[in-house]
């Protein structure tokens, strides 16, 4: 996937706001700065319906439970990129799992009575990728830890998959709702689309692609 400089240039100067810094995926204040963009993402807004009065989740605590997920990120690519597919599912349901165990318990002690679902958890880490996709420290042709992404699940790309003829709707109302089941599902359904029809394309990279159609009406 060909991403120009000038692309780079405003995710580093305008959405992270880290200025000229050479962003790197194993520096933890850099990782930290994208996930905590994909939280935003992540619609955490919709979670406050029917909080208890004077709910509040305070600042340095949920900080805490996005550094333990950017902690993550920097581990995975300080280590050698997964070989499989199945490698790659293994390791994200993993820490998808533990970013939900985190952030629920810091709902339910911040006086929140609903508690988020795989599709909030799968939301901020595939967005979490999308922007780290951009750093500077990425091999050209060669991104090694981005082989076996995921496609990232929202209100565009959702719509865009239960209109795939021949491939069973996702029965969840809405993204955020999803189970792991019907993530999972989702995704092994959209890589075989993709194999099929955009052979050229990783399913990562194809996501780029479809999401910025959808988004813009092209």
């Amino acid at each position: 996937m060909n991403i120009n400089r000038y692309t780079k240039i405003f995710i580093k100067n305008i959405m992270l706001g880290l200025g000229n810094e050479h962003l790197s995926l194993t520096n933890h204040k850099h990782v930290l700065c994208a996930v905590k963009k994909a939280y935003g993402a992540m619609s955490p807004r919709t979670l406050g319906r029917g909080r208890l009065p004077g709910a509040s989740i305070h600042r340095t605590a949920l900080t805490a439970v996005l550094s333990t997920l950017a902690n993550d990120f920097v581990d995975y690519f300080s280590n050698p990129a997964p070989k499989t597919q199945t490698d790659f599912d293994d390791w994200h349901k993993t820490v998808c799992d533990k970013f939900l165990t985190n952030y629920n318990a810091l709902l339910s002690s911040s006086g929140y009575t609903r508690t988020a679902k795989y599709g909030k958890a799968q939301k901020i880490v595939n967005i979490a990728f999308k922007y780290l996709y951009l750093f500077c420290d990425i091999v050209p042709g060669n991104p090694g830890h981005f082989t076996f992404c995921h496609f990232a699940i929202d209100n565009y790309t959702l719509k865009w998959y239960n209109g795939l003829p021949g491939y069973p709707k996702c029965s969840a109302r809405n993204w955020s709702d999803m189970t792991y089941g019907e993530y999972i599902d989702i995704q092994k359904n959209i890589r075989a689309y993709i194999s099929k029809n955009i052979p050229d394309k990783t399913t990562f990279e194809a996501e780029f692609e479809i999401w910025s159609d959808l988004y813009y009406g092209e």
